[in-house]
């Protein structure tokens, strides 16, 4: 098979043919779709043309009668002069028939027959045309690919393709070829309604009526690609239009130009002289390059509709990865004019919750192999990472979608989160989104290897030591994770100022609610003394007996929501009797008002509570926000 494949190559003798051939090989696919194109519209034109021409040809038959006097007309003028003649006869009361010798051809007639056979003409001439153009296009491709010596072929078909250009090109051909067929149907409905004016007003007014709305329309077609350059609608009259509007604009400023030197104003000539060079060059290219240079200039506009159809297009798994893999590129190239507003839609919403699911679906199939599942996640990866605005928006969602997801399993998608929560490069908010998910992550870990290890010591800043005594106790590693997420949340004053994403259902209580799945009575009992410190800062914030930062109302309220997600780990350490009033019993639901009213939420006193408080890492010691700086 491979000896059979070289076969069909050109052999390379001369040193040139090599690019001489790739020539041809380009040369060849450019021409057969062009020929094709040019059979295509031969064979539309014909199609029409034989049915139209059979109908014009229909009416011109009955109507040429109309030209010349009727044979029985003239006998029956005879008869009746003859039958006046004979004796005897009382016909001289009887009126004669009219002298066909005088005979006048109708003038609608005359009409009428003309504009039809004008039609019946032009409608042939189509189809001849359209015939020689089929023609045309198989001799072009004999005569440019007769020969296989790669140079000759490639000066012939240069040569073939340099003529067609030339004199009268075939792309005007093609042009003239359905104005003439436009011209031709005009003409029959223009005779038409002059037939039917003479046998009945009524019908012809109606008929009129419609001809000229088909008019008008055929004649807002044609303006349509002038007026609005995004148009598809075109007529061979619209060229003709943009040529005359054109050149009725560049010769105002000729005018100009020429009065501009003659009254010697040299400020004007410069601006000027450029008009008369860009409408001329516009005459030139023609409406098809007014349309191109449009859709450079809306580029930005034009690549987000491009690539949102692409995603909207996407069937299965295997077009996803495909599109994925194209992602980076796309954000990476420089002919892109990547604007954040205009890809805002696709990266915040649309593109973001689909990698996640692609991600989960990948993640827990069994029909992959792992080789297919690291090759999805990688494509994943490299895709989030080209955008900050899709970075932002993907770790949002995972934290939105975080009920039975697998993508929290995944370390590489953990060390791209946790890498980007120690960049301080990438916007607050990413840092705090990928601090978020690498919690969630660790806290559905409880196989802790050596690469879960490093990502738990990391991202806790644990030192080795206390790493390798938490490693046997999986709610140890949770509780200090919880802690750490909170103290993270007091760090940055300005996101317990914010409104709705620490309510149900947000971004900050999606993340403590998978946090807080522990047992902290199985908890090293440091951990539980560091819990109960935070605690009751917690609890005096919300209660106000600590200075609060601006917006104090929405910190406390904030600072509830918290306490409200973490109660289930303070209770099973104090009891229900030691979270709630004395009149309550039992444990308060989510929904429960309790948990709004901040005095239900007491400061634990218990002196076992706050002994031994583990010492973190110097980058992790946070200084509560609430007091004076």
């Amino acid at each position: 098979m491979p000896q059979e494949a070289d076969a069909d190559k050109p052999k390379l003798i001369d040193g040139s043919d090599a690019l001489f051939s790739m020539y041809n090989r380009r040369a060849k696919m450019k021409d057969e779709k062009m020929t094709e194109r040019w059979k295509g519209d031969a064979e539309g034109i014909l199609l029409f043309t034989g049915l139209f021409s059979a109908a014009v040809a229909q009416f011109l038959v009955g109507s040429l009668q109309n030209l010349q006097s009727n044979p029985q007309d003239a006998s029956s003028f005879d008869l009746a002069h003859i039958y006046q003649l004979t004796p005897g006869s009382n016909a001289s009361s009887i009126p004669l028939p009219p002298d066909p010798a005088q005979f006048q051809t109708p003038k609608f007639a005359v009409w009428t027959n003309t504009l039809w056979s004008l039609s019946l003409v032009m409608s042939l001439t189509c189809a001849l045309l359209a015939t020689l153009l089929q023609q045309w296009a198989r001799r072009y491709l004999r005569i440019t690919q007769k020969t296989d010596d790669p140079q000759r072929r490639a000066r012939i078909r240069e040569l073939m393709l340099q003529g067609s250009k030339k004199r009268l090109p075939l792309r005007l051909m093609l042009e003239l070829l359905t104005a003439l067929l436009h011209t031709a149907v005009f003409l029959f409905l223009a005779g038409f309604v002059i037939y039917l004016f003479h046998f009945n007003c009524v019908v012809g007014a109606i008929v009129a009526v419609s001809v000229g709305t088909c008019v008008s329309l055929y004649l807002w077609i044609s303006f349509a690609p002038i007026i609005f350059r995004d148009s598809p609608y075109y007529t061979p009259l619209s060229s003709l239009v943009w040529v005359i509007s054109m050149g009725v604009i560049w010769l105002g400023l000729q005018l100009r130009y020429s009065a501009a030197l003659s009254t010697r104003c040299p400020e004007a000539v410069p601006k000027i002289r450029q008009s008369l060079q860009k409408y001329y060059q516009r005459i030139t290219k023609g409406i098809t390059k007014e349309v191109e240079d449009m859709a450079q200039s809306r580029s930005s506009h034009l690549d987000t509709s491009v690539i949102s159809g692409t995603f909207n297009t996407l069937d299965g798994d295997r077009d996803m990865e495909q599109f994925l893999a194209g992602v980076p590129g796309f954000y990476n190239s420089v002919k892109v004019n990547k604007d954040r507003y205009n890809f805002e839609r696709l990266n915040s919403k649309q593109l973001p919750a689909s990698i996640i699911s692609f991600l989960d679906h990948s993640l827990s199939s069994d029909l992959l192999s792992e080789s297919s599942k690291q090759e999805r996640i990688e494509n994943c990866l490299k895709a989030i990472h080209s955008n900050p605005l899709l970075l932002e928006c993907t770790f949002r969602q995972a934290l939105l979608s975080t009920s039975h997801s697998a993508v929290f399993k995944c370390v590489d998608f953990v060390h791209l989160t946790l890498a980007q929560s120690h960049n301080n490069d990438v916007d607050p908010r990413v840092r705090e989104y990928a601090r978020c998910v690498v919690a969630v992550a660790i806290n559905r870990i409880s196989d802790y290897n050596d690469k879960w290890t490093g990502i738990i010591q990391r991202h806790l800043g644990l030192p080795e030591s206390r790493m390798n005594a938490y490693r046997s106790q999986t709610d140890s590693v949770r509780l200090c994770n919880l802690i750490h997420l909170i103290r993270q949340f007091k760090l940055n004053a300005s996101r317990l100022r914010e409104r709705g994403d620490f309510g149900p259902e947000g971004v900050w209580h999606n993340s403590m609610m998978e946090a807080r799945r522990l047992e902290a009575a199985n908890a090293a009992p440091e951990l539980q003394h560091e819990f109960c410190a935070l605690w009751n800062e917690l609890a005096r914030v919300a209660k106000g007996q600590e200075p609060e930062p601006v917006a104090p109302q929405t910190a406390r309220l904030n600072t509830m929501h918290i306490l409200s997600v973490i109660r289930n780990v303070y209770i099973p350490l104090h009891g229900v009797m030691g979270f709630l009033p004395d009149e309550y019993h039992d444990r308060p639901r989510d929904d429960d008002d309790l948990l709004e009213s901040a005095p239900s939420y007491p400061v634990c006193h218990d002196p076992n509570h706050h002994r031994n408080q583990v010492e973190w890492p110097s980058h992790t010691v946070i200084e509560t926000v609430f007091s004076n700086p």
